[in-house]
């Protein structure tokens, strides 16, 4: 690097890279600060291919106060299951990450590694080929196998498993639910500490104490997993038709439970997080409508409820504008995700001609806009995500 030349502010990372290189005596020309503060801002797929820049650029890339400066920089996204029916059930999960108005960056494929089931700071939960439980780094390619939890199969109770980290302690926590008619229980897997990759069981509370005759059920509805709490929502009481959210501490493996802001709940609707806490994004009319309700939960312990936001949806048409939805058409909530102070819910559309499409709402601005989304194979769930340069073999 020749005296007075710069840097230029919209240079590729190619070229950042470039301008970087060590001297002969291995004495940088920027100081390690300079250079932590450009790296961390980078995605991680990009940070991650200059480790082999030098020994140097090695260590700061896997050094834990650098991985998780970078975290705080990323930008979340979706991570979208792609099922190819054609190739015997083959799982390709695809990233897009969500950024500014136009909501797109670009799409990072990876190969068939297994289904996602659960994300937690760049770590994905997966079911593996084998239906056994992973969890991997998409970015880094790493990936370590877990123990077998009580149930055997994965496709009956996936959704009641939950993926935490607790940030008192720096462990990751995957959680899986066990209720019967009666009792609320579960067992815990804890990573990154003694005794790791070993399923312990946690006493939960007794459900029903007043009548043998009353009885509860799973409903099974997708995890939520916020700041620690892992809630499982859809646990109904058969006589009375209540349902309610069991919610697991992880840190402190304390259970709670709250009724739910209806009495049931549709495909069309979903519990999600927006901004840190939980939310319930309600159809009006289940299966053909386009005006939602948005309830925030306020207090989680008290179980308070809150209407906060009434939503009217539209759809893209031929010509890239957007027009109201009819009757005919077919909406549901897939996913959401809140980065600097935008609070953003995905649905996706499916019309009478089997024609599939994707608006992401944004409710500080009260406006949609569309999501083009890669049509190969079949969408089989969305969840959000962000890419990290966290080790799975660390945790």
């Amino acid at each position: 690097m020749r005296k007075g030349r710069k840097v230029e502010a919209g240079a590729t990372a190619a070229k950042a890279s470039k301008s970087l290189i060590l001297k002969k005596n291995d004495m940088p020309f920027l100081p390690q600060e300079v250079i932590f503060n450009i790296l961390v801002r980078l995605r991680a797929d990009i940070v991650y291919k200059f480790r082999s820049v030098c020994k140097s650029w090695y260590n700061l890339i896997h050094d834990r106060v650098f991985i998780q400066s970078h975290l705080g920089h990323s930008i979340p996204g979706l991570i979208i299951n792609r099922n190819f029916l054609e190739r015997k059930f083959i799982y390709e999960p695809d990233f897009k990450e969500m950024k500014d108005k136009k909501n797109i960056e670009q799409d990072l494929k990876y190969g068939s590694i297994g289904e996602v089931i659960g994300s937690c700071n760049g770590l994905v939960l997966l079911k593996t080929k084998r239906n056994c439980l992973s969890v991997a780094n998409l970015i880094t390619k790493q990936i370590v196998d877990l123990p077998s939890a009580s149930s055997e199969n994965l496709d009956s109770w996936y959704h009641q498993c939950g993926f935490a980290y607790v940030p008192e302690t720096g462990i990751y926590k995957l959680v899986h639910l066990l209720i019967d008619e009666y009792t609320v229980t579960c067992e815990v897997l804890s990573l990154g500490c003694s005794g790791r990759n070993t399923w312990r069981c946690v006493n939960g509370f007794s459900l029903s104490s007043s009548s043998e005759d009353e009885r509860w059920e799973f409903y099974g509805s997708k995890t939520v997993t916020i700041n620690g709490i892992v809630y499982f929502v859809g646990v109904t009481h058969v006589q009375s038709s209540s349902m309610h959210i069991v919610s697991f501490d992880a840190g402190a493996e304390v259970f709670h439970m709250i009724r739910a802001p209806v009495h049931e709940i549709t495909v069309s609707d979903s519990f999600l997080e927006l901004g840190g806490v939980l939310s319930f994004v309600q159809a009006t009319k289940p299966f053909k409508c386009n005006t939602y309700i948005v309830w925030i939960l306020k207090d989680w312990l008290k179980g308070t409820w809150v209407k906060q936001h009434v939503i009217s949806l539209r759809k893209p048409s031929m010509g890239c504008t957007l027009h109201w939805s009819d009757s005919s058409d077919f909406l549901h909530v897939v996913s959401s995700f809140s980065h600097g102070g935008r609070k953003i819910i995905i649905f996706e559309i499916k019309s009478s001609s089997e024609i599939l499409s994707h608006i992401a709402y944004d409710l500080e601005l009260n406006q949609e806009s569309e999501i083009q989304f890669d049509v190969r194979g079949c969408p089989s769930g969305f969840f959000t995500h962000v890419n990290s340069l966290i080790s799975p073999k660390l945790v």
